[in-house]
């Protein structure tokens, strides 16, 4: 019986899931690295916060996002949001 193989050239290109899995985990620690730099460098900062009306059950604290798509959570400001954004 004859064997018929692929031609070498098609294995060239080819990428194990070994390292397709390592190189995915490291991309995604660089990615958490990089966005935890980005959020360390907002600390103290002031920034605008588009208000989603979405409150955290434990905490009652609501959720907002800034213009980098930041997201944060705010106490304090009570039902009365109207005022936000009236800068």
């Amino acid at each position: 019986m004859f064997f018929r193989f692929p031609p070498v050239n098609s294995y060239l290109d080819r990428i194990f899931p070994g390292t397709i899995k390592i190189r995915y985990q490291k991309m995604r620690e660089m990615g958490n690295n990089k966005k935890m730099e980005f959020y360390k460098k907002l600390i103290g900062k002031k920034v605008q916060l588009l208000i989603e009306g979405t409150r955290s059950r434990s905490t009652g604290h609501l959720k907002g996002i800034t213009s980098n798509y930041v997201p944060e959570w705010v106490a304090g400001l009570g039902r009365n949001l109207h005022w936000l954004g009236a800068g």
